[in-house]
């Protein structure tokens, strides 16, 4: 199925691992495409990394639930964050977390991840308190800047 607008895509994500479909998920990621699974980890590039990391996710037999909160589009390229958890087959969550992927659309107008971080975002979303809050109080405030590649 063709995926037209950079939102269809965190749908074709969820579709797609609910149906056990690995090969179908590494087809929504780039060549070389990079997956961040866990907070703290390191990068995995590439087709067979990315194949590694979600049969290991599906092994679990848990189900995929995701909420898209924003995306921000610039011509070819698109910022996707996105709420999600995996639950039990009796609805027990499991891991939850805020995704912050970039997205790419090929050639052929189809959207893919070229990069996506799957806990990227907690720092974003997941406050207990408003950052006026934090910066009344004279918290810090870390902020993570990557180099260019």
């Amino acid at each position: 199925m063709a995926v037209l607008e950079p939102r269809e895509l965190q749908e074709m994500w969820v579709r797609a691992f609910n149906e056990r479909d690995l090969e179908a998920l590494v087809d929504l990621y780039e060549t070389a495409a990079a997956i961040v699974p866990n907070t703290g980890a390191e990068p995995q590039w590439g087709h067979a990394a990315i194949r590694r990391v979600l049969k290991e996710l599906i092994a679990a037999e848990p189900w995929a639930e995701a909420q898209t909160l924003k995306v921000i589009r610039s011509g070819e390229i698109a910022q996707l964050y996105a709420r999600w958890r995996l639950v039990s087959g009796d609805g027990v969550p499991l891991v939850s977390g805020t995704a912050v992927s970039v997205l790419r659309r090929q050639p052929g107008g189809n959207w893919r991840y070229l990069v996506n971080d799957l806990f990227g975002g907690e720092s974003l979303f997941e406050r207990d308190r408003p950052v006026k809050d934090d910066v009344e109080r004279g918290a810090g405030i870390q902020l993570h800047i990557l180099a260019p590649c």
